[in-house]
C-alpha cells in the first residue's frame, strides 16, 4: 500500500483547520486531519494514494496565506528530525 499520509509544511499562524481542509480538497478526499496552529503543519490522510501524489505535486511550493508551502509525504519522526538537521547542514555549508 503506498503512502496517503502528507505533511504540510510552513502553513501560516492564522490559518485555521477550515483553511486548510478547504486548500486539501483541491486535490481530493481529506479522510483525517492533525492540524498544529502553535508548529504551522499539519498531516493529512488522503483517501488514496494518487491523491496523496497529486496535493504534493499542485500544492508544494504554492503561495498560501503568504506563506511557501512545503508538502511531501509524511517521514516517521526519526527520519523528520535526521533528514531536516541534515538539510541544515547542508545549507550551512554552501553559504561557506
Amino acid at each position: 500500500m503506498k503512502n496517503q499520509k502528507i505533511f504540510i509544511g510552513n502553513l501560516s499562524f492564522n490559518a485555521t483547520e477550515d483553511d486548510v481542509r478547504t486548500l486539501l480538497s483541491e486535490t481530493g478526499t481529506v479522510v483525517n486531519l492533525r492540524f498544529s496552529r502553535k508548529k504551522g503543519h499539519a498531516v493529512a490522510e488522503m483517501s488514496d494514494s494518487d491523491e496523496s501524489e497529486a496535493a504534493i505535486k499542485n500544492l508544494n511550493g504554492k503561495l498560501f496565506m503568504d506563506r511557501t508551502l512545503r508538502v511531501n509525504f509524511e517521514l516517521p519522526s526519526g527520519k523528520a528530525k535526521s533528514e531536516s538537521v541534515k538539510r541544515y547542514n547542508d545549507k550551512g555549508k554552501s553559504l561557506s
